[in-house]
């Protein structure tokens, strides 16, 4: 029996439906959980949709997922991020670490990726 692993919480059910279409573009069967919002609304962390795939295809839909995030956040920025070599922050490269989930932002975002919190907006 396969494994099936949680790899990406988007913040809306909007969003799941994009990352969906993005793994299975790239042949990965995925599949969207607590998808019970209207498409559009942010219902918050708690009850916000996850994408679940094969533990085989994990590494392959993060990797995907981070990407799509990538992408998603330099198309909303003015200014771009300084690019690195890495997919994932390098202690020079991170600006701040978000006091609501502990993710590690890269410099040049103002809201973190992974939660939504935005500390100016507070």
């Amino acid at each position: 029996m396969t494994e099936v692993v949680e790899v990406y919480r988007p913040a809306t059910a909007a969003d799941a439906h994009l990352v969906l279409m993005r793994l299975e573009e790239e042949g990965i069967a995925a599949r969207i959980g607590g998808d019970d919002a209207p498409v559009g609304i942010d219902i918050g962390w708690a009850s916000a949709p996850v994408i679940w795939t094969a533990e085989i295809d994990a590494e392959n839909a993060k990797r995907i997922c981070r990407e799509w995030e990538k992408s998603r956040h330099l198309t909303s920025l003015s200014v771009m991020p300084p690019e690195t070599d890495e997919d994932t922050p390098s202690a020079e490269n991170i600006a701040w670490t978000c006091p609501k989930c502990g993710t590690d932002i890269e410099k040049g975002y103002d809201t973190c990726w992974n939660c939504l919190y935005n500390p100016s907006a507070c």
